[in-house]
Order: structure tokens, then C-alpha cells, then sequence
């Protein structure tokens, strides 16, 4: 097949830009690597537990041997994310930056993906431009820290369409975006209403092309793509009450105690589409050195220069249909359009719509280069790059001076040493109502089987559960009733603590959490 090239740029020194980028993305991504953010959040938490459990036990919390989709919090918890921790908990234990390496990973190797595929086809500006954007993007950064599951499904979806694009030169990548496409099925439980349609128009638009022709190779992807999907069917199947629980040799297809099916629905569409404009006024266009809560996630100025390279891309799709030759543009729409559909069908926040921010700072670096071309002055190239290299510097002293203070609570900062101190007593451990059960479950690894035998829930059956107790531990502090040898952890500030003073505990403040103690 014939090769898809843009050419490249004689007069930039790519080579040693990409260098650059690439050194101070890894710095953005890896200086105090799993002490930033300080502590642990309940989804990479029970995230983590559940890849530790497989590994001692051989089931999940819920007795569940190997899982295609996680029963975790009652309505699950995606496959993927859990399955790329097993080998990183198996060489280095339980520790919150060993369950965040998988994501890392991941998202470094995404930003590699990006600069290849729009080299590939738009050119070395725009390929520089599109890895500067998303190398020092504040989502990517946050995402790149965080273990979240589901912040994967960005990479696996970028992997695919790298995949694809080589595939319409050489089809034996053909199976490697299949698997890539497949594989992002489990990151997300989201993309699952949306894949067919990405790939529906991006197989019809290589065909269209005359990129894909019917082969072997292409037959081989498909047969993968189904492998891939056909466990996730009858996952479904499983849990819409058309057929029982089953097992495919070690792996497990469990009915969930609440299927969230309710969350997608056309019954809703104005008001998903009235917060999913909210959602992208707020991503694309929040202020320059705004970086919690819901806007900044994008750096500076986006916002225009996505709306140029929008533009840009309507523009190329309707050569792209009159020549019938592929191009990045035409790709990048169908992309958009599945996240669209999405927002359209649920109501999205930051996390659920993150299938759109890589399209959308792709379309933004294409945005970017035709406005440099239209100056038609190679100095706007370097003032570009020192604005965003400036926003880089800014955010990074927010990142790591005040966003781990900010986000003490989001990240339970301090429970881990105050659960060490509960757990060295002898008695029940009592702990305050706001403390999430995962994170009391991955820092006191608690054995999986005493877990899956004691547990009591306050709400069965429920999406999302909300636990009493398990083994030694009772979630609740009654001031009145105080349990002389008993060890409490609560944030601090509850109004326990004068009681457990008064009836002679030891208080030792851990992070944003107290810990009280039986004296001896």
C-alpha cells in the first residue's frame, strides 16, 4: 500500500524538540512519583485491593475468580486497569505508587502515540505542536499520577488509532489496533455504547479510502476484536437476566449486585447536552492558572485554537471524500462524534468524557499550526512554544507545592499511619463513617477470604455499597458508647475526640486524620 506521509519540516530541529519535550513531560509525570498526590483515592484503592487479592487468594472481594468486569461497590469496576497492577503488586507489594505504574506507563507511551500518528499525517509542526499540547496538559498530568482505571481508556484508544493508521499502509498492524481497540473496552465500560460507531466509520472511511481491503489480516482483527468483546456480551447477557452467572475456564462472568444501565438513556438528551456544553466551556476554556475542580484541565488558549482546528478538520474531510486519500482530520471528526454521542446519552463530568480530551488536543495542535502558518512568520512557532513551556513552569509549582494540600481529602492523605496505628492494638477498629471501606481494605490488606465471610452492608443491595463492618473493623464512632479497648481513626475534628479523651485515649494526628489509642 502506499505510504501516508505529510513530509516533514526542514526547518525545525525536530529531533532535538521532541527530546525536550518528551525530558520535561517524564519530569511533569515522574518527580515524586506516587508522593504526589499524597495518599490514596477509594476507586485506585479498591482498584489496587482487588489486584492484590487475585494474587493471594485467587478471587476478587466478592469471591470471584478472575473477572472480566470487577463486582467492586456493588455496580463494578473496569478489568483493565486491575490486570496491568497484578505484576507491579506481585514485584513490589501493595504500595500506592506500584498500582499507579501501570497508568504511567501508559500515558507516557500515549504521548508517543500522539506524536508519531500526527507526524504520520499532518506534518513535524503539527506533530511537535500536538505532543507539546498534551505533555504539559494538566489533565494529562493529573491522569498520568492518578491509578484510576478508567484513565486508561485515552491511551488504548490513541494505541488504536496509531495501529489503524499504520495498518492502512501495512496490514499486519491490523490485529495490533484490533487488540489496542479491544482492549480499551475493558479500561472503560463507557466506550461500550460508542465503539461501534468509531469503528464503523473509521473501517467505512478505510474502505472508502482504499486503505482496507478484505484479507487475512483483516480477518485475523476482526476474529480478535470479537474475542475480545464476545466475554463483555455475555457479561451483559449475564446481568440483563437472560442467562445465569458462568465461568470461562479461571476467568468469571458475575452478576453484579446493580447493573448503572439507567446512567445511559435518550430520554435525557437536552439536559446531557446542556452538561456536556458546561463540561467544554469549563475543559477547553477555563482560565490560565485555574487547576482545580472542573476548570484548566486543558492548558491556556486552548479553546480557540480548538475551534480553528474544528475548522480545519470539516474542511479536510470534505477533500478528504473528494480525493478519496485519508487524512488525520477525517479520523479525528469520527472520534469526536463518538464522544459526542456519548455526552448525549449520559450526563459526562471530567472523568466519563475523558475518550475526548486526546481528540480534542490533537484537533487543537492542528488548530495551532494553521494559525502559524496564516502569520506566515516562523517567530510565532518559538513564542508558542515559551508560552506553553511558561504555562508548564506555572503549573508545575501549583502541582507540586499546593495541590497535595488541596486535595488532602480526596486522597485520604495521613490514613495510611493512622490505620498502621490502629492495627497495632488488639481490639476493634472503629473508624469515622467518612472513610471509604477500600481505602481501610488495600492499607490493612485484609486477608480476602476473612473479607468475603464477614462483611456486613448497610444498604444491600445497592450501586453502590456502603459497609458496617468487616474482620476487626466497625464503621461508625458513637460518642457515647465508647469502646475502652477499642482503637479509633476519624478526621480530625470529629466530635469523638473530647469523648476519647475524656475517657483516656491517646490522640496522635496523622495528616488530615487522628488516630486514638487505648492506654496500655
Amino acid at each position: 500500500m502506499r505510504k501516508l506521509t505529510a513530509g516533514g519540516d526542514g526547518k525545525l530541529p525536530v529531533r532535538p524538540l521532541f527530546i525536550l519535550i518528551m525530558l520535561l513531560a517524564l519530569f511533569l509525570r515522574l518527580w515524586r512519583f506516587g508522593a504526589v498526590p499524597a495518599g490514596i483515592n477509594q476507586d485506585e484503592a479498591f482498584a489496587g485491593y482487588e489486584a492484590w487479592s487475585l494474587l493471594h487468594y485467587g478471587f476478587d472481594s466478592s469471591g470471584c475468580s478472575f473477572p472480566v468486569y470487577f463486582t467492586s461497590w456493588g455496580s463494578g469496576m473496569n478489568a483493565l486497569g486491575i490486570y496491568l497492577m497484578l505484576p507491579f503488586v506481585a514485584l513490589f507489594g501493595p504500595e500506592v505508587w506500584a498500582i499507579r505504574l501501570a497508568q504511567l506507563l501508559v500515558s507516557c507511551l500515549s504521548l508517543a502515540a500522539v506524536f508519531g500518528l500526527v507526524r504520520r499525517l499532518a506534518g513535524d509542526r503539527a506533530a511537535l505542536f500536538a505532543l507539546l499540547l498534551l505533555a504539559f496538559c494538566p489533565w494529562h498530568v493529573y491522569m498520568s499520577r492518578w491509578g484510576l482505571e478508567s484513565n486508561l481508556a485515552p491511551g488504548f484508544l490513541s494505541f488504536g488509532l496509531y495501529f489503524l493508521v499504520r495498518g492502512f499502509e501495512d496490514e499486519r498492524f491490523l490485529p495490533l489496533a484490533a487488540l489496542m481497540y479491544g482492549l480499551s473496552l475493558y479500561a472503560y465500560a463507557v466506550l461500550w455504547p460508542i465503539m461501534p460507531l468509531l469503528l464503523l466509520l473509521l473501517l467505512a472511511y478505510g474502505f472508502f479510502c482504499r486503505r482496507l481491503r478484505f484479507s487475512g489480516w483483516l480477518c485475523a482483527s476482526a476474529a480478535i476484536l470479537l474475542a475480545l468483546a464476545l466475554p463483555l456480551m455475555l457479561f451483559l447477557l449475564v446481568n440483563y437476566g437472560f442467562i445465569g452467572e458462568l465461568s470461562i475456564g479461571p476467568f468469571t462472568i458475575p452478576k453484579l449486585v446493580q447493573l448503572r444501565s439507567a446512567e445511559l438513556s435518550l430520554s435525557n438528551i437536552a439536559d446531557n447536552a446542556g452538561n456536556l456544553w458546561r463540561l467544554l466551556k469549563s475543559v477547553a476554556g477555563g482560565l490560565p492558572f485555574k487547576y482545580t475542580g472542573s476548570g484548566g484541565l486543558f492548558s491556556v488558549c486552548t479553546l480557540p485554537f480548538f475551534l480553528l482546528g474544528l475548522w480545519r478538520c470539516i474542511a479536510g474531510l470534505a477533500r478528504s471524500l473528494k480525493s478519496r486519500e485519508p487524512c488525520l482530520e477525517a479520523m479525528l471528526l469520527f472520534w469526536l462524534l463518538s464522544a459526542l454521542l456519548l455526552g448525549l446519552l449520559t450526563a459526562v463530568n471530567e472523568t466519563r468524557f475523558n475518550c475526548a480530551y486526546v481528540p480534542m488536543l490533537i484537533t487543537a495542535a492542528l488548530g495551532l499550526d494553521r494559525f502559524v502558518s496564516l502569520t506566515k512568520r516562523e517567530l510565532v512557532t518559538g513564542l508558542v512554544f515559551a508560552a506553553y513551556l511558561a504555562h508548564m513552569g506555572a503549573f508545575a509549582v501549583y502541582y507540586f507545592r499546593d495541590y497535595p494540600g488541596n486535595m488532602a481529602y480526596a486522597y485520604a492523605y495521613g490514613l495510611d499511619e493512622a490505620l498502621e496505628l490502629a492495627a497495632g492494638t488488639d481490639g476493634r477498629i472503629y473508624l469515622d463513617t467518612g472513610i471509604y471501606y477500600s481505602d481501610v481494605l488495600f492499607y490493612l490488606q485484609q486477608p480476602t477470604d476473612e473479607y468475603v465471610e464477614t462483611v456486613v452492608y448497610k444498604n444491600y443491595p445497592s450501586a453502590f455499597l456502603d459497609v458496617a463492618s468487616f474482620g476487626r473493623c466497625v464503621f461508625g464512632i458513637d460518642p457515647e458508647d465508647i469502646d475502652p479497648g477499642g482503637a479509633y481513626v476519624f478526621l480530625t475534628g470529629n466530635e469523638a475526640a473530647g469523648a476519647l479523651l475524656d475517657a483516656g485515649f491517646a490522640l496522635q494526628n496523622c495528616g488530615i486524620y487522628t488516630a486514638a489509642l487505648p492506654l496500655q
